[in-house]
């Protein structure tokens, strides 16, 4: 099953980025949307750009608790 998940774009070729075992990004143009190992979408809507993207990645966070003694 086909699934459109933008327009055609103005001209560049769209782009796919692996960020994970389990997400990726499809762009073109100034446009982005990510998309789980099945293709579906993993937010409501397309990330859109003020350009055109040269990299991407992911980063993941993980949340550091310090304890201090005074």
């Amino acid at each position: 099953m086909l699934k459109e998940l933008f327009s055609t774009g103005k001209s560049m070729e769209p782009t796919i980025a692996r960020l994970n075992d389990h997400k990726m990004a499809l762009s073109r143009d100034e446009a982005t949307i990510f998309v789980d190992s099945e293709g579906n979408p993993t937010q409501k809507s397309v990330l859109t750009w003020t350009e055109v993207p040269v990299a991407m990645g992911e980063r993941h966070f993980q949340h550091v608790h310090i304890n201090t003694l005074f």
